[in-house]
């Protein structure tokens, strides 16, 4: 987690890192075993829940509350997800579709430069993915500079379906501008909308 994420600073910085290693390791692994179906036809994880009270990678806490291996779950296994793989220095932007519906989707792929704010469109269009099948979607070369990162967007219509994001430097590395996000509540909602930067 510090070698990813930065030193730690105090105990809840300590333990707000080990969960986002947490997200991460669930999500990756989970990425990569759908990237190779049919070589790899089903994951288990273990392990669902901690038996005591603990810093792990269980998805549930002690007390049945979900960790954050549990979000990363649940993103990483929707049926539409956008992963990105680093091949030999070229960026494959993959689609994966694990319902048994094809799609008319588009995707987005921007740049956003840590150093200035700026957000830059890479590439973007339409894209038809068939049922249950991942197909690469775009590619690029690695030429983005050490204190960026890439976004790769699919979107049904208006709504974002997944997001994903690569970087070439450690996250730790990254002078990421501070977001500014909003909060809004209802009975049964929680919106979180960024009015300013980038929030990752």
């Amino acid at each position: 987690a510090e070698k990813l994420f930065g030193k730690f600073i105090d105990a809840s910085d300590r333990i707000y890192k080990i969960n986002l290693l947490g997200f991460e390791w669930v999500r990756v692994v989970m990425e990569n075993c759908r990237k190779q179906k049919w070589y790899t036809s089903g994951n288990l994880f273990w392990m669902y829940n901690d038996c005591w009270p603990a810093v792990g990678y269980a998805a549930v806490d002690f007390y049945g509350k979900p960790k954050a291996g549990w979000y990363a779950t649940k993103r990483a296994a929707a049926s539409i997800a956008s992963p990105v793989r680093n091949s030999s220095g070229i960026l494959e932007f993959i689609c994966l579709n694990s319902s048994f519906i094809s799609k008319e989707l588009s995707y987005k792929i921007t740049l956003f430069d840590c150093n200035t704010g700026a957000l830059t469109l890479l590439k973007d269009g339409n894209l038809f993915t068939k049922a249950n099948v991942q197909s690469t979607v775009a590619t690029l070369d690695v030429n983005a500079p050490d204190n960026s990162i890439v976004f790769f967007d699919i979107c049904d219509g208006e709504t974002l379906v997944d997001r994903s994001r690569w970087y070439k430097a450690w996250l730790k590395d990254l002078s990421v501008p501070e977001a500014e996000v909003e909060c809004t509540y209802t009975e049964d909602t929680v919106t979180v909308t960024c009015k300013k930067g980038v929030a990752i």
